[in-house]
């Protein structure tokens, strides 16, 4: 069980035996932060998972606690593990039980499997791809919430969401799928969905480094950052309403570019420079493409007419900044003060 001293909080609130995610709520010891690294927000087809294997078994399941293996090392916040832990309710996952953990919450509410007698709501993951390249995926398939079957005994709030690791370039992407919640304030304990990821929390004495929500349209929301005490969200602090189905949200957690670039000849696109104050260029550019900045707005489009692409960035503000491609390729740079 996961933050022990606040159980007795969490029992009252919730009348049942198990820790929620009202755990990471109490205690936020830090001052809020600039995000130490690139978040973007996109759109692709949500894929169901297919053959995958099962956390749960074919029973029923509540808050699951098991530990689930990637098939590869990932770096998340410069913690290299190479297994996730279930903590706390079903969405909620941990880097490991040690004294400082990550925290990825693709799905902040208190989720269940949509049925107390069979398994309706299978959570499934699978690693796939080759060595270098693999991606370790996870998905929880039309799970219902805690909230709405104490209050009502039904499942009519329905939802899909899915977590991807990407080995070599450790980005960690949160993916949504179809939903039919038309009750949040039902279902959602502030009333409206709750997506965060956190920094070197502490199992000890429940403090946190940072604590990050996304706010806002869910379809371009931006990173709000959470000072200690912090515990009642915001209605601004929160997505506004679900994300619709083929979000992504796509965290690259580490602040380092290199200042350096390596022209290739395989057709890649390269970017330079990449810590600029006035203008950055790309090679090999095709077709659209879209710049976000480090809180993951989207804040300017473009379709290429060259071979090279030269783009004014003098006005923009300091800061983190990725360059997704149309091709799937996606390029960083950091704008710099102006000197």
């Amino acid at each position: 069980m996961l933050f022990p001293r606040l159980y007795l909080a969490i029992k009252f609130k919730h009348m049942k035996l198990t820790f929620t995610l009202a755990a990471i709520y109490l205690s936020l010891l830090a001052s809020a932060q600039e995000f130490p690294g690139t978040f973007t927000t996109f759109n692709e087809p949500y894929v169901q998972l297919e053959g995958g294997t099962s956390v749960t078994g074919t029973s029923s399941w509540d808050d699951p606690e098991v530990n689930v293996p990637l098939g590869f090392d990932f770096t998340l916040f410069g913690e290299t593990f190479s297994s996730l832990e279930f903590a706390g309710v079903g969405g909620q996952l941990v880097t490991s039980f040690n004294p400082t953990v990550q925290v990825i919450l693709p799905y902040g509410s208190d989720i269940v499997n949509a049925s107390t007698t069979e398994l309706v709501s299978p959570i499934t993951y699978l690693t796939e791809g080759e060595p270098g390249a693999r991606i370790f995926k996870m998905q929880w398939d039309n799970v219902g919430f805690y909230n709405e079957q104490q209050s009502n005994d039904s499942y009519n709030n329905i939802t899909n969401f899915q977590i991807w690791l990407h080995e070599g370039t450790n980005i960690l992407e949160y993916r949504y799928g179809s939903n039919t919640i038309k009750e949040a304030s039902l279902v959602h304990d502030f009333g409206r969905p709750l997506v965060a990821i956190v920094r070197n929390a502490s199992l000890f004495d429940v403090s946190w480094e940072s604590l990050w929500t996304l706010a806002g349209d869910p379809t371009n929301p931006t990173l709000v950052g959470h000072a200690s005490g912090d515990f009642n969200f915001s209605q601004n602090e929160l997505l506004n309403f679900e994300p619709p189905t083929g979000t992504v949200y796509q965290f690259s957690a580490a602040d380092v570019i290199e200042s350096t670039v390596e022209i290739n000849s395989d057709n890649k696109a390269v970017l330079w420079p990449t810590i600029a104050t006035n203008d950055i260029q790309i090679s090999n550019i095709k077709g659209t493409y879209q710049i976000y900045n480090g809180v993951g707005q989207l804040i300017h489009t473009d379709k290429s007419q060259d071979s090279i692409e030269t783009i004014d960035v003098s006005s923009w503000a300091q800061g983190h900044y990725i360059v997704k491609l149309e091709d799937g390729q996606t390029l960083k740079f950091l704008r710099s003060p102006n000197p």
